[in-house]
């Protein structure tokens, strides 16, 4: 008798383990670019990434700037207003700010404020003739992206015999080296450009507490995260200002998508204490990197001079529905995006006295938020809820400048802001002022 055996083909053995680790690696893959959970959206509100720099006295004095920059800042604000300065321009400023963030959940307000000093600008420019006009390359390092929260809420969860006490302290700067240059084209219009690189981090210390009535016995959990990030990225900036009329002056502003890099090191302490029992504690201790899109900007502007007075009117929008993590936009599972598209208006007025070397302007702002649905819940991070009612933040303005023995400028503003927000379960109000001071030496 004899045995037969069938011998199957090596190669098929072969192409089934292929597609087998194409599947398992497509299946990481996939993991891997899973897009972020919505509620990292505040993260970007979180970080500061949704303010734009104010580094002008003058401009925040006056609240529009695209058009009326007539020093360094214009690096920053209208690189192409640069070809206004006519000499060797060093400039320093300094500023203050306080922050104060009421939050009320189901009934319960809580109120913290903080406060911050600091370098907001330092810049140095030289006006080089050339056959059509002129060539001002200028280079500074200003405060760019400013992180200043302390958060804190208590609320209750019924459904789930439970309450929850939460807290959020929050601190950094991410400082911003920039090079670039102005350029006449033509006696009527210029142009210029300018580049940012980023580099600075933050500290966040965050505290939950949740109260279980569980049986036999309560349960509380206490969780500790602290966090220390860095920071790092580029943006770009393109400007141009055509000076239609003497007393029209029209003047664009577009700001590259911004790249920020992040990593982080985190240590998490974890504490569960049962009612008549012992505790225990866990530390862990993790590390994490993201990459943050913040979408282009566009701002234009007018400014009307007229004799002793200077009237500037100014508009700016941003598509924050482009804001992406790692590759992926912030959307809800229905497909609505959790950051929404901003337009600011600004206006203001400058006087000039025509017997002394001052300056006195003042000007009004509306800045929106950009997230359209807010974190129901930071604890747990169960839901986002849609923004219910919105006063935009109106930022009210003050300046005035002055020149001493014909070379030095002086510019100081101070602003205050103030706007509201509320969803379903919870309100939020938001208070800020800032003082700016600068000074410039023409030589």
């Amino acid at each position: 008798m004899q045995l037969h055996t069938e011998q199957r083909p090596c190669g098929s053995w072969r192409l089934a383990a292929c597609v087998l680790a194409l599947c398992l690696a497509g299946a990481q893959h996939a993991r891997a670019q899973a897009p972020p959970p919505p509620e990292r959206a505040a993260e970007f509100e979180d970080l500061g990434l949704t303010r734009a720099p104010e580094i002008s006295a003058r401009g925040a004095g006056l609240s529009g700037f695209v058009a009326t920059t007539t020093d360094v800042t214009a690096l920053i604000n209208n690189p192409s207003l640069l070809c206004r300065i006519k000499q060797r321009t060093p400039m320093l400023g300094l500023s203050h700010e306080s922050s104060e963030i009421v939050t009320t959940y189901t009934g319960i307000s809580t109120g913290l404020s903080s406060d911050r000093s600091g370098l907001q600008f330092m810049g140095a420019s030289a006006a080089i003739p050339v056959f059509q006009g002129s060539l001002v390359p200028a280079v500074a390092v200003y405060r760019a992206i400013v992180s200043d929260l302390d958060i804190a809420y208590e609320s209750a969860q019924p459904a789930e015999s439970r309450t929850d006490a939460f807290r959020l302290q929050q601190a950094g700067t991410t400082y911003a080296f920039v090079a670039g240059f102005g350029i006449d084209l033509a006696s009527v219009i210029s142009a210029g450009v300018s580049l940012s690189a980023l580099e600075g981090g933050y500290q966040s210390l965050r505290q939950t507490h949740t109260h279980s009535e569980a049986s036999p016995a309560a349960v509380d959990e206490y969780v500790v995260d602290d966090i220390d990030g860095d920071l790092d990225g580029f943006v770009a900036r393109i400007g141009v200002i055509l000076y239609a009329h003497r007393h029209v002056h029209i003047a664009i502003n577009v700001v590259t998508p911004t790249v920020v890099n992040s990593t982080t090191n985190q240590t998490r302490e974890t504490t569960k204490v049962t009612e008549n029992s012992t505790g225990t504690t866990t530390r862990e201790t993790t590390s994490s990197s993201a990459e943050y899109l913040v979408p282009y900007r566009i701002d234009g502007g007018v400014a009307l001079p007229c004799g002793d007075w200077l009237i500037a009117l100014e508009a700016g929008a941003c598509d924050w529905t482009q804001a992406a993590i790692d590759g992926q936009r912030m959307r809800l599972q229905n497909g609505n995006a959790v950051l929404g598209r901003t337009v600011d208006y600004r206006a203001g007025v400058e006087w000039t006295a025509p017997e002394w070397p001052l300056r006195l302007r003042t000007g009004v702002a509306r800045l929106p938020f950009a997230p359209d649905y807010l974190q129901a819940n930071r604890i747990d991070n169960d839901r986002m809820e849609a923004v219910a009612t919105e006063s935009a933040p109106l930022r009210y303005s003050f300046g005035a400048g002055i020149m001493l023995r014909e070379s030095i400028v002086i510019d100081a503003s101070f602003t205050l802001t103030h706007g509201e927000r509320s969803t379903q379960s919870f309100s939020e109000t938001r208070n800020g002022s800032q003082v700016l001071i600068e000074g410039s030496y023409w030589f």
